[in-house]
């Protein structure tokens, strides 16, 4: 799994570039939760490049990751998908996730993703 956090203007922008193991995913929450404490922002957006499909188990275990990380209470989180076949697979784990009350929501365009954050 590949991915780096930064600092943007209003938001972290975690960019993820390839799917890993649900450990993985954890740690990746884990280093969101460490930025969001070392910088105080409270709105995310995750960008993800990976162009594969997670099945719908893995899809489930990483949205119970997410909720269950301090990234889930953040006033906000955006995922950018620049995948379509990525983005409508997923859709499973943005529903456990707002489902479970994240205030989060799936993107196909970055300026929307950006509006909504910043909104």
């Amino acid at each position: 799994m590949r991915y780096r956090i930064q600092l943007e203007q209003g938001h972290l922008r975690a960019e993820l570039s390839a799917w890993g193991s649900i450990e993985e995913h954890a740690r990746f929450y884990d280093d969101i939760t460490a930025e969001i404490e070392k910088s105080g922002v409270r709105r995310v957006l995750i960008d993800i490049h990976a162009d594969t499909v997670m099945s719908a188990t893995a899809q489930y275990e990483a949205a119970k990751i997410f909720q269950d990380s301090a990234v889930a209470m953040c006033e906000k989180v955006a995922f950018l998908y620049h995948d379509e076949s990525v983005y409508q697979a997923h859709h499973l784990a943005r529903n456990v996730a707002v489902n479970r009350g994240a205030r989060a929501d799936f993107f196909r365009d970055a300026a929307a993703a950006r509006a909504w954050l910043a909104a």
